[in-house]
């Protein structure tokens, strides 16, 4: 089992730091996005927006 410690330091960010973003008190920047879907294969997509993509796709374009 992972701990906020090894987990943040697994992220390359300090405890401190992931302690403000769990409770959504700052945002994690586009390398912690990026750190979380490479060390953990979350769907990026799904860490943006709430909503997983289920083709793999990043983002869907939903203008016309």
């Amino acid at each position: 089992m992972t701990n906020q410690v090894q987990f943040a330091k697994s992220l390359g960010i300090s405890q401190g730091n992931l302690s403000e973003i769990e409770p959504g008190n700052s945002n994690p920047s586009a390398e912690t996005l990026i750190s979380i879907r490479t060390q953990y294969n979350v769907n990026l997509n799904w860490l943006l927006t709430g909503v997983a993509a289920e083709d793999g796709t990043t983002y869907e374009d939903e203008s016309y």
